[in-house]
């Protein structure tokens, strides 16, 4: 099985829901890098503030272990769109119990969810700061290089 990540929209499209499915599939990209996948994920993003954690509660985001493993959030995180990635990070992290054969819980998920967000945005800089003013990568130099 070759694992793959899709995210789609559940429910009407609205602006702000569109824009956090593009968010989360720019960060999903660099995800699948430093936390390799087992298994095949499914991100639905709902047009909504809060979601049905499945257990009665409202929740930004819901983990649903399965043979294909589901990530909900919600598109209209009050934090905008900061709080729609760092609830991603959070359900991430419960994927990465669920790979790792552990117990799913709450304990140390700040902490591993914390490290993606710094691991993921120091990529980003990283990116960013090897562009030119056109936005096309460039080659760093090394040291005494000439071009």
């Amino acid at each position: 099985m070759n694992p793959i990540v899709t995210v789609h929209h559940v429910g009407p499209k609205t602006p702000a829901a569109a824009k956090s499915v593009d968010f989360i599939r720019k960060i999903v990209l660099v995800l699948e890098v430093i936390s390799p996948l087992m298994h095949r994920i499914r991100i639905r993003v709902a047009p909504l503030r809060a979601i049905d954690a499945g257990n009665g509660e409202r929740a930004y985001g819901a983990f649903i272990p399965r043979k294909e493993p589901r990530i909900l959030i919600a598109g209209h995180h009050p934090g905008g769109l900061s709080g729609v990635a760092m609830t991603l990070f959070h359900e991430w992290t419960h994927y990465e119990q669920l790979r790792d054969g552990k117990l799913l819980s709450e304990r140390g998920v700040t902490a591993r969810s914390k490290t993606l967000e710094k691991r993921v945005g120091d990529f980003f800089t990283r990116m960013v700061a090897e562009q030119d003013k056109r936005g096309r990568l460039v080659r760093r130099r090394k040291r005494g290089e000439v071009a």
